[in-house]
């Protein structure tokens, strides 16, 4: 059995929130580089935007840390509360 990279199981993992919101997700792919790993989310523009947001902070939790545009560097956080963690995490409204 082949092993999921950690952003792979993060992209589950926000699929699975997406049925619990009630969240028509139309894309949710990770994909794995030589600098880290990122999960993109794209889900239908005509979506209840509360549901969305619940969902946003809800997968918040997965985000490993944050980019520090002033020092143009990563900044991990501290908080290991043993989830699978992607270095980012991008919704996007589709407009179909």
């Amino acid at each position: 059995m082949k092993k999921q990279s950690e952003a792979a199981q993060v992209a589950k993992a926000i699929k699975q929130l997406a049925k619990k919101y009630n969240v028509e997700l139309s894309y949710c792919r990770s994909k794995n580089y030589s600098g880290g790993c990122s999960v993109s989310v794209y889900y239908r523009k005509d979506q209840d935007q509360e549901a969305v947001k619940k969902l946003k902070e809800a997968a918040a939790v997965y985000k490993a840390g944050y980019f520090n545009a002033m020092d143009d560097i990563y900044e991990y956080k501290s908080v290991s509360n043993g989830l699978p963690k992607a270095d980012y995490v991008f919704f996007q409204e589709e407009w179909r």
